[in-house]
């Protein structure tokens, strides 16, 4: 796909999110976070700031290391 594609299919996204009700949407990039957030996200881990949300704990290596 090119990048003139991709901004078509990220408007669609974005239109169809709007039409189910959505108040807000975003397209985030795929790829691999670097250092600095990783060490923001470990923190934010390890202070125990997820709340209810234990699935990211118990997935973060997959963060790092997808493969």
């Amino acid at each position: 796909m090119g990048e003139a594609d991709d901004r078509t299919m990220k408007a669609r996204i974005v239109e169809r999110a709007g039409e189910l009700g959505f108040s807000h949407c975003g397209i985030a990039s795929a790829d691999r976070p670097d250092v600095v957030h990783r060490e923001a996200f470990e923190k934010w881990v390890s202070n125990g700031d997820l709340g209810t949300m234990d699935w990211m704990e118990r997935g973060r290596r997959k963060e790092w290391t997808p493969n």
